[in-house]
């Protein structure tokens, strides 16, 4: 499938077998027109590599030492003759300047000691656009956390509505490395004061548009009760994933530099790396690899959204219905689910919780200290509604072998994945999940280290769930209003 990349033939593929094994499921279409499919239509933003900064006599390289992420809507303002400020640090409001002195200046933000390359684009897509909406630009140095095949995607992906027209809204927000960010402040950023000006900048961003549409497929199970079946329980996991490196690499290299820095963290030396890479390379000739083939994120989710449609149409109906959402671009900025509850093909309403799967193949000892069998991860159950932490901790108790859960989102993904669209519209959410693991957004996150035996146990417990909130008489108690679905997510 190539990656499943949501913008070709490969994720086609992919969603046009989830359509099929739906409807083997004894699931019903719900997409457009009654089909099984939902069109999204976004439209794909490219820097050109003609794109520059410069500073003084320097010009900034895209990819190497910057990159812009996400696109704002229309051309970014000119960057010409700007001034550089420093604005403290991402996500401490606390200590940043002000909107008026970032106002017509490019805002750069220094980055927390506690940095992770998980927290980027979180720290990207939330915040920092709104609270300097008059600004040029808003720079942040994180750059240096992002792996190399990441950096290269220059490539954004943003939903195309004909009420919005891609106007130039926001100020465009730029990633770059901690050398670049020195040389746009002029000294070492690691020691600026918020309101130290910077240096002024020049060059010119270009960004290419072009209509790029993908997929979500929607299906429903009818719930057996005529009034409650008008009521959903939504089961939803992302099909999507990275598609192809531009180059290839060596697999083994790759794995084994992940399991080096896992027993040696940041000081695990050549030798370490080198010995672990001997060690998986006795048995076979070296694999180049170059497709991202995601079996984890989110093949395992999606998986577990056929088992659980053939579990739940086999046995007696539970008595609402069950929705099931395969989203798209999940990996793009979470836009399948986004545009699913922004042109729901039923009432959002009528949804009563939601629940995501996302990675839950993994979680062992070898991938999470403290991981094993009846490891599972989940978030955000309480967040809207504080019935349903309990619910689901009672269909855990109930069972025969149960799962050792963990609430802690100890790596801030609340906001990085796609419960947090039907949680901004007020509807109580779950995420399930075994965790990060070594091979988290790499080549080697293929079928072979996959743990089935965890993958299906995680299955039959979501069914159970899922069993749970639709046989209920009455929906989820909210925890209070439902928050303005624009706003911002919080880790």
């Amino acid at each position: 499938m190539l990656g499943r990349s949501p913008f070709g033939g490969g994720h086609d593929r992919a969603t046009a077998y989830l359509a099929r094994e739906a409807a083997r499921a004894g699931l019903e279409p719900a997409g457009d027109s009654g089909g099984w499919f939902q069109t999204l239509h976004l439209y794909a933003r490219r820097l050109s590599p003609e794109s520059r900064i410069t500073v003084g006599d320097s010009a900034l390289v895209p990819v190497r030492d910057f990159k812009v992420f996400p696109f704002s809507g229309g051309q970014p303002r000119s960057i010409t003759g700007a001034q550089v400020v420093y604005g403290g640090i991402v996500g401490d409001t606390t200590t940043q300047i002000s909107a008026d002195a970032a106002a017509s200046r490019i805002v750069l933000l220094g980055v927390p000691s506690d940095m992770t390359p998980q927290r980027v684009y979180r720290d990207v897509s939330y915040g920092p656009q709104s609270r300097f909406g008059r600004a040029i630009s808003v720079v942040i140095a994180s750059l240096d956390f992002l792996s190399p095949a990441q950096r290269a995607i220059t490539t954004a992906v943003g939903p195309l509505d004909a009420t919005t027209p891609r106007a130039d809204a926001q100020p465009s927000s730029i990633l770059v490395t901690r050398r670049a960010a020195s040389m746009m402040l002029g000294r070492d950023a690691g020691g600026a004061v918020p309101g130290a000006m910077g240096r002024v900048i020049g060059g010119r961003l270009i960004v290419e548009d072009r209509d790029m549409p993908t997929r979500n497929v929607v299906a429903i199970l009818r719930g057996s009760d005529k009034k409650l079946s008008q009521t959903y329980v939504a089961l939803g996991a992302h099909s999507d994933h990275l598609g192809l490196s531009p180059a290839p690499f060596d697999h083994d290299s790759v794995r084994a530099a992940a399991l080096a820095r896992r027993r040696g963290g940041a000081t695990a030396t050549d030798s370490v790396l080198l010995s672990v890479r001997d060690s998986l390379t006795r048995t076979h000739r070296p694999r180049r690899d170059s497709i991202y083939n995601g079996a984890d994120d989110n093949g395992s989710g999606s998986v577990a959204l056929l088992e659980a449609a053939r579990a739940l149409s086999s046995g007696p109906r539970p008595r609402r219905s069950v929705l099931f959402v395969w989203h798209a671009a999940e990996e793009d900025g979470l836009l399948g689910s986004r545009w699913f509850v922004e042109h729901p093909t039923l009432p959002l309403d009528s949804i009563v919780a939601h629940i995501n799967l996302d990675m839950i193949g993994r979680g062992t000892s070898a991938d999470i200290t403290g991981g094993g069998l009846r490891f599972l991860n989940v978030l955000g159950s309480t967040r809207r509604s504080a019935e349903f932490w309990p619910l689901i901790a009672k269909v855990n108790a109930e069972a025969g072998l149960p799962f050792a859960i963990d609430t802690a989102d100890t790596r801030g993904v609340y906001c990085l994945s796609d419960h947090w669209n039907y949680a901004r519209y007020g509807i109580p959410i779950a995420l399930f999940t075994t965790g990060s693991h070594i091979d988290y957004h790499s080549v080697s996150d293929e079928p072979d280290y996959i743990d089935y035996a965890k993958l299906a146990a995680v299955s039959r417990f979501t069914v159970e769930v899922v069993r749970a909130l639709a046989n209920r008489r009455t929906r989820l108690l909210p925890n209070g209003p439902a928050p303005d679905n624009r706003s911002f997510c919080r880790g």
